[in-house]
């Protein structure tokens, strides 16, 4: 014997849903009738349609028929509206974010909000317009979207490929006119020569690292190169300077410990050394001919140090690394 159905097309179309866990066509829909709530409590109140949580539908979490759900066990809210959003119980700030189409993070920034855990029922948030759309912060995020955004890429000086242009502003006219680099002390001149080369170098370390660099010398007179020569040989480091000249200063050093010389006397005969080499076109440095400048690097990460060297090898410059004190040699 067949029994005729006298549901509504709204209440066919949810039983089919039970049965066979899909949805028919959007059309069978009567916006006009009303919906049984006792059996879908995921309904949209604006047109009394059938909508389902993630997961499927649910019919509740009591023993009756009738249960719905508890506060925040998954049941959604209508559509955001715009304006200022009034928290409801059971919201949380990730829901409140999501549904309004922004990250949570930048909702709590808007709302003065410490705790994204500690919100009440009643309580009112401000939805911020200006905020990028969820799905584009996503993408954007570390890890996320295009490929390699928001990872440090290799090293090209530890690959030894060709190092890329870090991104950086033109350094056309007037870009060096807010100078990024510092003297350490008044004694320290960098040479008209390559002024414009320090300027350069500092821009470019800037804009990769936002810091300002330290100079730490400059041009230099026979009696200073005697005396930064001096301060490396006490400290045990004969090896920062090579070749002929150097050995005859380091030589003039020894003797002159060795003869119980003080320090003055032992400074005059290696000054007296270099101004003979320096004279002759062999100076023992570039800082004797004003080509020649130091910049701390104690106090730099490797990243940053080498952010400083691609800088100095872009610019035409060469390097040499020393380590008493510790700083990067820069020749133009």
């Amino acid at each position: 014997m067949t029994v005729s159905s006298n549901k509504s097309p709204n209440q066919k179309a949810f039983s089919h849903y039970l049965r066979t866990g899909r949805r028919l066509p959007k059309d069978i829909f009567i916006e006009a009738q009303d919906i049984e709530l006792k059996f879908n409590p995921y309904h949209d109140p604006r047109n009394g349609q059938f909508t389902f949580a993630p997961g499927g539908a649910r019919t509740g979490t009591g023993t009756g028929t009738g249960s719905r759900p508890a506060p925040g066990q998954g049941r959604p809210h209508p559509p955001a509206k715009p304006g200022p959003y009034t928290v409801r119980s059971g919201d949380t700030l990730s829901h409140i974010a999501r549904r309004h189409g922004v990250r949570t993070d930048t909702l709590a920034r808007a709302n003065n909000i410490k705790n994204p855990d500690h919100i009440q029922a009643g309580q009112r948030l401000h939805i911020p317009k200006d905020a990028p759309p969820l799905a584009q912060a996503e993408a954007n995020a570390p890890g996320k979207g295009i490929a390699g955004v928001g990872k440090t890429p290799p090293s090209p000086i530890r690959t030894g490929q060709t190092p890329a242009p870090p991104k950086q502003p033109s350094l056309e006219a007037g870009a060096s006119a807010g100078r990024k680099w510092k003297a350490k002390d008044a004694s320290v001149k960098v040479p008209s020569s390559i002024r414009a080369k320090v300027d350069q170098v500092a821009e470019d370390y800037h804009a990769a690292t936002g810091r300002t660099l330290t100079v730490t010398d400059g041009a230099r007179t026979p009696q200073d190169q005697a005396e930064r020569m001096y301060y490396k040989f006490s400290h045990g480091d004969f090896r920062t300077y090579t070749g002929a000249p150097a050995a005859q200063i380091a030589d003039a050093y020894r003797q002159g410990k060795a003869k119980g010389k003080s320090r003055s006397q032992i400074l005059s005969d290696m000054s007296a050394i270099i101004d003979r080499h320096n004279r002759n076109g062999k100076p023992v440095s570039k800082h004797l001919l004003g080509r020649g400048v130091d910049f701390r690097t104690r106090d730099m990460t490797a990243a940053q140090q080498e952010a400083l060297e691609y800088a100095i090898k872009k610019h035409g410059g060469t390097i040499k690394a020393e380590g008493v004190p510790r700083h990067i040699h820069a020749s133009f």
